[in-house]
């Protein structure tokens, strides 16, 4: 997508972290996010990224790119590194900040803008619970203990997470004690996120600094959860606190990650300056500008931990990307293609007849430098587009960078989820109330999603014999993608994500349109049988 000198190009360029002009009165998305990957292919292979470079509609092609990038970071740890860093080189010194009509260079804006936020702080109304326990919402119940382990078994041995995941999420539920979160301190970037475990943290009584847009309707929510639990509510405002009741708070709460980047950035800087923080990176927005708030949160993050002791980062990776995977979830998804089953005799003729609607989940190989097979499965969606896409990468490749720097970083595989954001694009709110028949995916509801994740970042910062640890070397760095993934099913399906959103969504109008059919069904044969009476 190209922006020229228009309403849309001034939505880019009115402030705050741009994309890099393509022309005087452009600024290409898409050129910018194909010289991303051309840039991190080509630290390994330029013909690789000669390839990329000549895509002539990047907005369909840059799938095969994408998944291009990961097999060559599979070759060893180094190249993954040198990927990883190279492709975020690539951001940082072409995308720009625009304050007042002025263009600077993002690193620029972060180390040399001065301003900052006054400081807002809520206290929950409930003391310390004695013990803490892990409390699952899930199709109307509340799983907990014995109930909360059954159904993590059956989510395992159906196939909707790795088996590293349920066995770390049965460890938070036997290790009460790692739930007691009053000694920790979070940055919620994004702290209003659908997904986020703001409500979970807060229910173990965390200390959380939450950054959010200034949306009343949202502090409103986050400020009633606070009141409500044990934990504490640090957040910006552009105002002192005083006397002001929680309704002028709301007004007066928030900060903008795009426009505001440096000041969030010094404002995290002060608080709490002898506290170890764990930096969430959370925040989600439509289209172009998802990969410009990525960017803004990696920013954020880098700046912070160059001034004072990180205990940690997290992410919520999405499934619909390329990742290794366990060569137990690869030969799981062969199974479940050729496995016999009467949905995949119905699906046999489009496995002959339009193998687009129908193709296979696992479809690419690659070699390790030690001539080890390692499996990629491709989980992109092209309607989400390459800027989601590249969004995503960003936060990968931080990862990958940050595990090899020594730092505890929390970054797993998230399910498919019915957030806002989500369904309220009705292709995919169709798709997503059909995949169930393409087992065993399961699309899940945001607070069971919610406080799944939580709980696995409770494990990553207690358990050390995780991927996550900083005690933990993972000679091959996409390894840390493949520990603990609850990637709903994605991984083990033996159909891919991209050739069965039309199928999944017929699924849907087919149950929806189900007891219709059944009713037109039985009139037309007790007209048939009636006319057919009357006849002899």
């Amino acid at each position: 997508m190209s922006y020229s000198a228009s309403l849309a190009s001034e939505r880019l360029e009115f402030c705050g972290i741009a994309f890099p002009k393509t022309s005087a009165t452009e600024r290409s998305t898409q050129i910018a996010g194909k010289n991303a990957y051309c840039a991190a292919i080509g630290a390994m292979s330029p013909q690789e990224a000669s390839k990329a470079r000549g895509e002539k509609c990047w907005r369909f092609g840059y799938a095969k790119h994408v998944l291009k990038s990961v097999e060559l970071s599979a070759v060893s740890g180094k190249e993954a590194l040198l990927i990883a860093q190279t492709g975020l080189d690539y951001c940082y010194q072409n995308f720009e900040f625009i304050r007042d009509g002025q263009s600077i260079s993002l690193d620029t804006a972060m180390k040399t803008m001065d301003k900052s936020f006054y400081t807002g702080f809520i206290r929950g109304s409930l003391e310390k619970p004695s013990t803490n326990e892990l409390v699952v919402p899930y199709k109307g119940k509340a799983l907990r203990g014995k109930s909360l382990l059954e159904q993590i078994d059956q989510w395992t041995k159906y196939g909707t997470m790795e088996p590293s995941c349920g066995h770390y999420l049965k460890m938070v539920v036997q290790h009460k004690e790692w739930c007691d979160l009053s000694n920790q301190y979070f940055v919620l970037l994004g702290a209003g996120s659908a997904m986020g475990p703001f409500k979970t943290l807060m229910s173990f009584g965390a200390h959380v600094i939450a950054i959010n847009s200034q949306r009343p309707e949202t502090w409103k929510r986050l400020i009633e959860i606070t009141r409500a639990s044990s934990g504490t509510l640090t957040f910006p405002l552009s105002v002192e606190q005083n006397d002001m009741n929680d309704e002028m708070l709301c007004e007066k709460a928030g900060c903008d990650l795009l426009t505001q980047t440096p000041e969030i950035k010094n404002w995290l800087n002060e608080v709490y300056p002898d506290k170890e923080f764990i930096i969430g990176s959370y925040a989600y927005l439509d289209g172009e500008a998802y990969v410009r708030v990525s960017l803004a949160m990696d920013a954020i993050l880098m700046q912070v931990c160059s001034k004072r002791k990180i205990k940690g980062i997290a992410y919520l990776n999405t499934p619909t990307l390329c990742y290794l995977i366990p060569n137990e979830a690869a030969q799981a998804s062969v199974n479940n293609y050729y496995k016999p089953s009467i949905f995949n005799t119905i699906m046999m003729p489009l496995r002959l007849l339009a193998p687009r609607l129908a193709d296979r989940n696992i479809r690419t190989t690659a070699t390790t430098e030690d001539g080890k097979k390692e499996y990629i499965v491709n989980g992109l969606v092209l309607a989400q587009g390459p800027n989601y896409a590249l969004a995503k990468s960003i936060q990968l490749w931080r990862s990958i960078i940050a595990k090899e720097k020594g730092f505890l970083v929390s970054s797993n595989i998230a399910p498919a989820t019915k957030t806002v954001s989500v369904v309220h694009n009705r292709k995919f709110a169709w798709a997503y109330n059909g995949y169930h028949y393409f087992e065993p995916i399961e699309i899940f509801e945001p607070e069971t999603s919610s406080a799944l994740m939580c709980a696995l970042l409770i494990n990553d910062i207690n358990n050390e014999d995780s991927c996550s640890s900083p005690k933990k070397i993972l000679p091959q760095l996409w390894d840390l993608f493949k520990d603990g993934a609850l990637h709903g099913g994605v991984w083990r399906s033996g159909y891919s994500l991209q050739s069965t959103g039309e199928i999944a969504a017929l699924m849907y109008f087919y149950e929806k349109l189900k007891p219709f059919l059944v009713v037109l069904f039985a009139l037309f044969a007790s007209v048939y049988f009636t006319t057919s009476s009357k006849s002899a």
